[in-house]
């Protein structure tokens, strides 16, 4: 039975990003831009406020909005498949396998993306590696 390629959902979910985000080591290198792990993980971060308080309310109202927003924004470029100008900037890193060693097939390359990109590639790559799976 062939599948057609809507099996998989485009748009990233509010759970996946969540996950992905919490899950993430912080001291991962990301974001050429210098968009920091830590502003997407600021977004899922506890209150400082007292529950029940309309501070605590506030606050987590204001967080809703920025991941609402920043999800809407991606959703929105992987939907029409306009990339955003920074994610088209990568950085490649060398790295030896064996210090000292400078040949080219002793060295290990490191793509560096931007946080949110690398986000997509990795929910959309597991969601893709479970559907072979089951199917």
């Amino acid at each position: 039975m062939p599948l057609t390629p809507d099996t998989i959902p485009t748009n990233i979910s509010l759970n996946e990003f969540k996950g992905k985000i919490l899950t993430w080591n912080e001291k991962t290198t990301t974001s050429p831009s210098g968009r920091h792990l830590g502003r997407y993980k600021a977004l899922f971060a506890p209150s400082i406020y007292l529950p029940d308080t309309l501070e605590h309310t506030e606050f987590t109202s204001k967080q809703e909005d920025v991941v609402k927003l920043i999800l809407g924004i991606i959703n929105f470029c992987i939907t029409t498949g306009k990339p955003l100008v920074r994610w088209c900037r990568i950085i490649n890193t060398m790295i030896f396998k064996e210090a000292g060693n400078y040949q080219i097939h002793r060295l290990r390359v490191i793509h560096i993306f931007e946080a949110d990109l690398n986000m997509i590639y990795a929910v959309k790559w597991r969601a893709l590696l479970r559907h072979a799976e089951y199917h």
